[in-house]
C-alpha cells in the first residue's frame, strides 16, 4: 500500500482507488485554509527560533547567502568597469562604449533585482547539503506537545517517526536533471505569461482576458458575485489592473516555485512518480499558497531576501507533519 492512514481503517481496502495522496481532509482555495497555512507559517518560524540547534544551522545558512550574494554584487561589478572606462576614455574611438555600457548597467540592475533566485540555484543545486540539515535538524526540534494524560497525539508521532525514517534516507538527485526542469518549468512559465500577454495585447477583445483569469482565480476562494466584481473593476480602473497583473504573473507563479524549492528535500526521498508529485501539489496547494505567501514578498528584497528562504526552508517540516500524519509514501 503506497499510502497509510491510521484514522479511517475501513477505507483500507479502497486505497488503490483513491487519487494519491490520500487525505481525510480536503484542503479547498477558501480563506480558512489559507489562513491555516499561515498559521502554519507562524509556527514553524516559532519553531524554528525556539530550538537552539536549529536556529545555529539557520544561521550558518543565512551567512552563506549572505556571502554568496555579496560576490554576486562585486563580480558583477567589476564586469562593468571596462565598459566605463572605455565610456569615459574614450579608448579606441569606440563611439558605441556609451551604449554598451548603458545597456550591461540595465542588464546588470535587472540581474541584482532578480539574483536571490539566482543564489537559490547556487545554494539548492549545486552543494545542497547545508539546506538539507536545516531541514531535517527542524524535524528534530519539533516541539511535542502532551493534549492529555495519555500523552502526545499518536499521529503525531508516527508522523514524526516518518520524518526520522525520510532523514535517514540517501537523497536520488541528478543536479543536471534538477537544472533541467528547473529551467524547463521557467520556460513554461515564461510560454504561459507570453500567451497570456498577446491575448491581453488584441484588440476589443485584449482588456477582457485579464479580468477573465482574475475571476476564475478568485472564484475558488469567494462567491461568483464578489469575483465578477472584483473582475470588474480591473476594467474600471488601470491601477487595479495593475495590481492584478502582478498577483497573476509574480505572486501565484513565484510561490509555486519557492514551495518547490523548499520541498527539494523531501522529494528526493521518497517514492512517488511525477505525476504522484502534481496530484500531491494540486491537493495541498492551497495549505503551500498560505504558508508561502507571506515569505515570497521578502524573499524577493535585495540583500536580506535570501534569509527568508532559509527560513522557509527550516519552517516548512512544521507545514509536513502535519500532512505525515496521513500522507506517507514509500521511502527510497
Amino acid at each position: 500500500m503506497l499510502y497509510n492512514n491510521n484514522s479511517n481503517n475501513n477505507v483500507e481496502d479502497k486505497d488503490d482507488e483513491l487519487p494519491p495522496p490520500y487525505t481525510p481532509i480536503e484542503y479547498k482555495w477558501d480563506i480558512k485554509t489559507l489562513f491555516l497555512g499561515f498559521v502554519l507559517c507562524l509556527e514553524g518560524v516559532k519553531n524554528v527560533l525556539i530550538h537552539e540547534k536549529t536556529r545555529n544551522k539557520l544561521l550558518r545558512d543565512v551567512f552563506i547567502f549572505l556571502m554568496v550574494s555579496m560576490t554576486i554584487y562585486i563580480v558583477g561589478h567589476l564586469l562593468i568597469i571596462p565598459f566605463h572606462m572605455i565610456k569615459i576614455f574614450k579608448i579606441f574611438g569606440f563611439s558605441n562604449a556609451g551604449f554598451l555600457a548603458d545597456r550591461f548597467d540595465k542588464i546588470f540592475s535587472w540581474i541584482i533585482r532578480v539574483y536571490p533566485q539566482a543564489i537559490l540555484l547556487i545554494i539548492r543545486y549545486i552543494y545542497p547539503k547545508y539546506l538539507d540539515d536545516l531541514f531535517f535538524e527542524s524535524f528534530r526540534g519539533y516541539p511535542i506537545t502532551v493534549e492529555n494524560e495519555k500523552g502526545p497525539s499518536p499521529d503525531l508521532l508516527i508522523a514524526l517517526n516518518y520524518s526520522y525514517n525520510l532523514s535517514k534516507c540517501k537523497p536520488s538527485r541528478s543536479y543536471f536533471r534538477l537544472l533541467f526542469n528547473y529551467w524547463k518549468r521557467l520556460f513554461k512559465k515564461l510560454a504561459k505569461g507570453s500567451v497570456v500577454y498577446i491575448l491581453i495585447s488584441l484588440p476589443y477583445v485584449g482588456r477582457y482576458i485579464l479580468p477573465g483569469l482574475l475571476i476564475m482565480a478568485l472564484n475558488q476562494m469567494f462567491p461568483f458575485k464578489i469575483s465578477c466584481g472584483i473582475g470588474v473593476l480591473t476594467i474600471v480602473s488601470k491601477y487595479i489592473k495593475k495590481l492584478v497583473t502582478y498577483i497573476l504573473f509574480t505572486c501565484i507563479f513565484g510561490i509555486r516555485t519557492m514551495n518547490r524549492e523548499v520541498l527539494e528535500p523531501y522529494f528526493c526521498r521518497v517514492r512517488m512518480s511525477p505525476h504522484e508529485k502534481i496530484v500531491w501539489f494540486k491537493t495541498y496547494e492551497p495549505l503551500l499558497f498560505g504558508f508561502m505567501g507571506g515569505f515570497y514578498y521578502l524573499f524577493l528584497q535585495p540583500w536580506y531576501g535570501p534569509l527568508f528562504f532559509a527560513i522557509a526552508q527550516g519552517a516548512i517540516p512544521t507545514l509536513l507533519v502535519e500532512i505525515f500524519k496521513y500522507h506517507r509514501p514509500d521511502l527510497k
